[in-house]
């Protein structure tokens, strides 16, 4: 029962442990897609703003479908009761992989309340935030370009925004990876000392069954020598005990001086040997009743 518990432990720190590892690796991977997406969508939007060309102002919000994406995902999951269809299609999306989708709805329900992951999240809705901003930036540059209202100075203002907003972008990138890289890391600590203790447990208390196990076998060995020298005992007792009934029977019945063997209450013949028999003349078998021939 015992045995049973330790492994039952043992594959519980594993299935969540190596789930939470996978889910934070999911996180962390996906912050590279958004942050390519963030850093290409400031490129292209600086590019529109000195070309005036639609098709980089087009690339500049194709850019932001990745990171617009896992806003949508972390938008639905800080409902009280997600649609998780909605949630999955943010995720997609945000370019995660299909399968990593589950371990990262996971992290973030079940494991908020690590402070790193909370931290983490904390990050991304600012970055979420800054990239609102980005995207009204980017939408009141294109309505300027249409009416023809920038000059350099105006340009320069726009230009200037969105590198600060790209610096803060830059900086939250940072922070987010470094929250998710210390679970990472406090994770895999904690499922390295859960699984030693409970393997050195598990250990220890094999030890135990073994030694009861081995004392447990040495006595049933010594109970069966006991009884084994007991049966030899009670056997050469036996044997000892037909000897001695033989060497009477033989003295007995091979004298030839006349023997009887006398009940001393009654009186009766119980036996006598053939000399008796011959010399009082009875019948075999009828010496109790001292019959004569």
């Amino acid at each position: 029962m015992v045995v049973t518990a330790v492994i039952g432990g043992l594959l519980l720190i594993g299935v969540y442990g190596f789930a939470l590892l996978s889910g934070v690796r999911a996180y962390v991977e996906g912050e590279g897609l958004w942050a390519k997406g963030q850093k290409d969508s400031t490129y292209h939007l600086i590019q529109y703003a000195y070309s005036k060309d639609p098709a980089r102002y087009q690339a500049f919000l194709d850019s932001l479908e990745i990171p617009l994406g896992d806003y949508k995902a972390r938008k639905e999951l800080e409902k009280a009761d997600p649609d998780m269809a909605v949630v999955v299609q943010g995720f997609r999306k945000g370019g995660n992989h299909p399968d990593d989708i589950p371990s990262m709805i996971r992290i973030f329900k079940r494991f908020r309340h690590i402070q790193e992951i909370d931290q983490a999240i904390a990050q991304w809705e600012t970055g979420d935030q800054l990239i609102q901003k980005l995207l009204q930036t980017g939408e009141r540059l294109e309505l300027l370009i249409e009416r023809g209202e920038t000059d350099p100075a105006e340009r320069n203002r726009i230009v200037t925004t969105i590198n600060s907003l790209q610096q803060k972008l830059h900086q939250v990138e940072i922070e987010f990876s470094a929250q998710m890289s210390s679970a990472a890391r406090q994770t895999a600590t904690f499922l390295h000392r859960a699984m030693l203790t409970f393997s050195l447990i598990g250990g220890v208390i094999c030890i135990l069954i073994f030694v009861y196990v081995g004392q447990l076998i040495l006595r049933l060995k010594d109970y069966n020598e006991k009884l084994a020298a007991q049966a030899e005992s009670e056997r050469s007792i036996k044997n000892a005990l037909m000897e001695s009934e033989e060497r009477y029977r033989s003295l007995f019945n091979n004298n030839h001086a006349a023997m009887l063997l006398i009940d001393p209450d009654s009186a009766a013949i119980v036996d006598a040997n053939p000399a008796a028999i011959a010399y009082y003349g009875w019948k075999i078998g009828r010496a109790s009743c001292r019959e004569r021939v």
